[in-house]
């Protein structure tokens, strides 16, 4: 009983901010397959060209990605007092902040990559 009450103290926003954080993931991934595949290329643009813009999508994505990943981490380590049931959900949560910032570390780098080089791949 006393789970029930104390449970969306502290999962019910880790849970939020790592659906936003996949959320956020999977755009960023799909960005640049979107962006050769669906044919609202303006009449102007190269595919090539229009592949590179979108890594700065990808990067604009990521970092809001990594926003939700700081979220959780800060979540899991409040300034103040915590009650009981901290514990169990920091075991239970304790390494996302860590796998989700290498995560979006990635996908920042690869859509600079994108952004830098697109147009020549």
């Amino acid at each position: 009983m006393c789970k029930k009450m104390t449970e969306p103290l502290y999962e019910k926003p880790i849970k939020k901010h790592r659906l936003l954080f996949l959320l956020f993931s999977i755009l960023a991934l799909l960005t640049p397959i979107i962006a050769i595949t669906v044919p609202l290329l303006p009449a102007e643009e190269s595919l090539s060209k229009w592949f590179q813009r979108s890594g700065s999508f990808v990067v604009i994505l990521a970092l809001i990605a990594e926003s939700n990943a700081i979220a959780i981490y800060n979540i899991l380590n409040p300034s103040g007092f915590v009650s009981t049931s901290f514990e169990e959900i920091n075991n239970q949560y304790g390494s996302l902040p860590s796998k989700y910032t290498k995560i979006s570390l990635l996908l920042i780098a690869l859509g600079t990559f994108i952004w830098g080089y697109g147009d020549l791949l």
